[in-house]
């Protein structure tokens, strides 16, 4: 006589791991969908719409990579100049957003 076993463990695995992918996808989309709003603190200040993307860089990527930058200079330089070149990365990117709201 054969016996025939079915094994739900590799089903329910399969679906675990979709489940998380799923939460990962929601969860990045989110966050995605928040860096694109508008931020209503710096749009009033500015008087121009600014997402919560370009005011992080604004407010707290570009000078972090500033002052790291002039805190390594002494001890590090080649730190520095990783820093300096971020910061300038972060102008740059800042400058193509502005380019392309312009047009």
């Amino acid at each position: 006589m054969q016996q025939t076993t079915i094994n739900f463990d590799a089903a329910r695995r399969t679906e675990q791991q979709s489940d998380a992918l799923a939460l990962v996808r929601s969860g990045v989309q989110r966050v995605n969908s928040w860096l694109d709003s508008r931020s209503d603190f710096y749009s009033r200040m500015l008087g121009e719409s600014i997402s919560w993307r370009k005011a992080l860089r604004i407010g707290v990527a570009l000078p972090a990579c500033v002052v790291a930058a002039a805190v390594c200079v002494s001890t590090s330089p080649m730190s520095s100049l990783v820093m300096g070149g971020v910061a300038g990365w972060i102008v740059y990117r800042l400058n193509q957003d502005g380019k392309g709201a312009q047009r």
